[in-house]
This record gives C-alpha cells, sequence and structure tokens, in this order.
C-alpha cells in the first residue's frame, strides 16, 4: 500500500534538543523535517491496530503482534507453528517528502556548486580523490572535485532539494538542470510558537514555566509519502482515515498515492561496477562502534566504503509509547548522504537488494531506514 500523509495544520517532530522553561534563553525544539521513518511507523502501526478494534491504550491484541510487533524499533515476522513463513510481517519504507505525486530528495552531497542570488547553483560532481596520509590514516582518498573556472569556492547545498528527474541525471553522473533544483522554502516553512504551562486548578499560567518550540508548515501540495509492505489482504485500508503524527498530535488524512520511483542501478547493473555511489535516500543508522571508512557493507554485497560526502550527523531519539519512557538518542547520516562504495575484489560480485527489489544497508530496516539509490562513480568531470 502507498499512503500519501496529508496534514491538516502545522506538523511538529522534535529533534534532541530538551525543553527548557524559566530560563532567559530558551532552546526551541523541533523543526525537524521530514520525520524520522520511527515516527511515522509509530503512528501507522497504532492507525492499523486502532483499524483491528484495539482500544488505544492497552497491548494490542496477540494476533496482530506476529505482523506489528511489539518492540518501537523492531517488527515481527509472522510464521506458522512449523516454523514456515506464513507471510511477510508489516514492513515500511520512507518516509519521503511529496510534491503532488513527485518525490523530492535532499541534494545529495557529492553535487557541489555556489549560491548567486539566494540560489544554489550546481557545478560539479564529487568523486574519490587521490590516497592521501591525513589524520584520518594513511592512503586515505577525501572528496575532490575541479576548481571552479570563476574561482569561487564550491561547496555542498544547504537546505536545497532535487526533483525525481534532477535525482535521476545526478546518479547518472550528471548535473541536475537549474529547474531540478529546490530550496526548502519552497516546500515547508518554520513556525516558532511560545508555549506556557496551565495551573489546572485556577487555569492560569504558571510562573516562569514558558517554552518554545519550532513548528513545520507545508507549502500547499505538500506531503508525506509512505509505503507498507506486507499488508494483509484482509484488513481495512487507511486511504481516507485520518490519524495523529508526531508531537502534540497533529492530525493527518491518509489518502492514495503511486508510490516511490525506481533510481539508479539495479542489481544486476551494480554488480557489473567496481566502483560507484550510494545515496541515502532516508537516514541511515550505522553500528557507531565500527569506523565507515574501510567498511564492508555485508547487507549490501561484497563492497566497502572508500570515501564519503556527508553531513553533520542528526540526533535523535523518540518516545517508547509501551513503556512510557524516552528512546536513547542516536546519531544518525541524513538523508543525502553519499557513500563512495568499491567492489571487493575483482571479479563480478552480486549487489543484494532487500524483498522490495531495492538496496538498504544499517540497522532498523524493516522500519524505512537507510535505503538507498546506487549510481555512477564518475572518473573524470562531466558537465551538463
Amino acid at each position: 500500500m502507498f499512503l500519501k500523509l496529508i496534514p491538516h495544520n502545522t506538523l511538529f517532530f522534535s529533534d534532541s534538543t530538551p525543553f527548557s522553561t524559566g530560563i532567559a534563553a530558551q532552546s526551541e525544539p523541533g523543526g525537524l523535517f521530514p520525520a524520522l521513518p520511527l515516527t511515522v511507523v509509530g503512528a501507522l502501526r497504532a492507525a492499523l491496530a486502532r483499524a483491528k478494534g484495539w482500544n488505544g491504550r492497552d497491548s494490542w491484541p496477540s494476533e496482530l503482534r506476529p505482523y506489528l510487533g511489539e518492540s518501537p524499533n523492531q517488527l515481527s515476522k509472522a510464521v506458522d507453528r512449523h516454523g514456515k513463513k506464513e507471510q511477510p510481517a508489516v514492513h515500511f519504507a520512507g518516509p519521503y517528502v511529496l510534491r503532488g505525486e513527485e518525490v523530492m530528495f535532499p541534494l545529495p552531497r557529492h553535487v557541489v556548486g555556489y549560491v548567486d542570488q539566494g540560489r544554489f547553483l550546481p557545478q560539479a560532481i564529487a568523486r574519490p580523490g587521490e590516497p592521501v596520509d591525513c589524520d584520518l590514516g594513511e592512503q586515505v582518498r577525501l572528496p575532490s572535485w575541479p576548481t571552479s573556472p570563476d574561482h569561487v569556492r564550491l561547496g555542498a547545498g544547504k537546505h536545497v532539494w532535487v526533483t525525481t528527474k534532477g535525482m535521476h541525471r545526478i546518479l547518472a553522473g550528471r548535473l541536475p538542470n537549474a529547474d531540478d533544483i529546490v530550496p526548502q522554502e519552497a516546500l515547508w516553512l518554520e513556525e516558532r510558537r511560545v508555549g506556557i504551562e496551565r495551573r489546572s486548578d485556577t487555569r492560569t499560567a504558571r510562573e516562569g514555566m514558558l517554552y518554545s518550540a519550532r513548528h513545520i508548515r507545508l507549502q500547499e501540495g505538500v506531503s508525506l509519502g509512505v509505503q507498507i509492505n506486507g499488508w494483509p489482504k484482509a484488513w481495512p485500508s487507511l486511504v481516507g482515515s485520518n490519524l495523529t503524527l508526531g508531537g502534540e498530535g497533529k492530525l493527518v488524512t491518509g489518502e492514495a498515492w503511486q508510490g516511490p520511483p525506481a533510481l539508479g542501478f539495479t542489481a544486476a547493473e551494480a554488480a557489473q561496477k567496481q566502483l560507484f555511489a550510494a545515496v541515502t535516500l532516508t537516514p541511515l543508522d550505522l553500528n557507531h562502534k565500527r569506523a565507515l571508512l574501510h567498511r564492508k557493507l555485508s547487507s549490501l554485497g561484497n563492497v566497502q566504503v572508500i570515501s564519503a560526502c556527508l553531513d553533520r550527523a542528526v540526533r535523535a531519539g523518540g518516545w517508547d509509547s509501551r513503556d512510557r519512557k524516552p528512546l536513547p538518542n542516536r546519531c544518525l547520516l541524513p538523508a543525502g548522504s553519499v557513500l563512495f562504495c568499491e567492489r571487493i575484489g575483482n571479479e563480478p560480485g552480486v549487489v543484494r537488494p532487500n524483498r522490495n527489489a531495492r538496496f538498504q544497508i544499517g540497522r532498523r530496516r524493516a522500519v524505512g531506514f537507510g535505503e538507498l539509490a546506487l549510481g555512477l562513480c564518475i572518473q573524470e568531470e562531466e558537465q551538463r
């Protein structure tokens, strides 16, 4: 099932910034968009359970647990009593930012350019450079790109998105067209809010208890898209239903959606490449105890990371609604990060897609983390 989540008002997705009250310099939690996969999946699992008779308070019925699971981080697999899979557990892909029916993607970090009159102009695509010795170790291949003809300093775009057509061009090793580049403010705006704590006995504000937060207001036609897989045929549809999403229980309506596009290399094409670029489409949750450089991506195949173009990590936690406690914060690589991967050995290898014919790595893949698109890693600079 492909579902489009359309908000009725602003949305609130908190980052790891804590709320503060009673001090002059208040922090402003929120402003995180799109929502993390775990946030959206939690709302969808609750909506599915309610559609199957859950009362919204107690643990959901035992017959739902093989499909919806119990842990906030993991989903179950439906099996019969002989240990054979009866049908796949419900699992998810996304969320994606939609403008109309089209998926919008964060501009991959290996696309570099400069800002002119408030608009980002892409000029080159980075690739792994020659090995150097640096503080990361010996023979490290840092990202490299050509100098601008006008000697303008090039860098990755900030708060810049790209259309599906533009992403196709980038994965093919070409620069996106000017109309493929979309500034963040064309998709959503931040709204700062001030809240109070109210005394229940007098219904007046409690002294010193002010807090600030940043809400997200989507532009007209912008929504979130998600894919629900392993949907039992006998279960009701969420199309046309209302559900709550994110902080403050904001209301969204589910509508039918055509689904995300196929992007980049297929598994057969990627297996023939000695070097390729893996662009993250959803946040990536990796084991922090292992270095990223030279890491073997066993869930993807016989490949290793030789270089990367990364944005600052996102610290995010969440809320465990079953045990009524916060989830620990983890550092995630945001969508748009680029891992340059090299096949280990010279023989054609195997690049493994997931059960939805897409590529994923890292932890918590069943709830949507770690989705990739594989594209060309250019060996020489290619112009438009």
